[in-house]
């Protein structure tokens, strides 16, 4: 049993290819089948998990952000995992894109949290 983050994450293609994001860029630019194959794998795992989530939430839509989504080849891969694995209903009624600059969906998620905590809603327990 492995968490997503193991093999879908950036942490795991930098272990897997051995080498820092900046070369993996270069690698994957220069065609290096062997990255090629490491962050095609992540991608794929990735997508399973976006089609896991469609399948069993049917969310109107899902917004993803990361570091690890720009690398070549990882968010196409992961786009079509998701749709092959999606039941075909769902994923039309879905639609899922890149957030591109993360930081306002970060800074609205902490204004959203110190909000709740001021007003004193139950669920920002879990995260004290």
């Amino acid at each position: 049993m492995r968490r997503l983050d193991e093999l879908a994450g950036g942490g795991a293609i930098v272990s897997a290819a051995r080498m820092p994001p900046g070369q993996i860029h270069t690698a994957l630019s220069t065609g290096d089948r062997r990255v090629q194959a490491i962050v095609h794998a992540a991608g794929h795992a990735f997508g399973l998990a976006l089609a896991s989530l469609i399948n069993m939430l049917n969310p109107h839509a899902v917004r993803v952000a990361g570091g690890t989504l720009t690398y070549r080849g990882y968010w196409d891969t992961a786009l079509e995992a998701a749709r092959e694995h999606s039941l075909p209903e769902l994923w039309h009624a879905c639609t899922v894109t890149r957030i591109d600059h993360p930081e306002p969906v970060v800074a609205r998620g902490a204004v959203r949290l110190a909000t709740a905590m001021a007003d004193g809603h139950a669920w920002v327990r879990q995260y004290l």
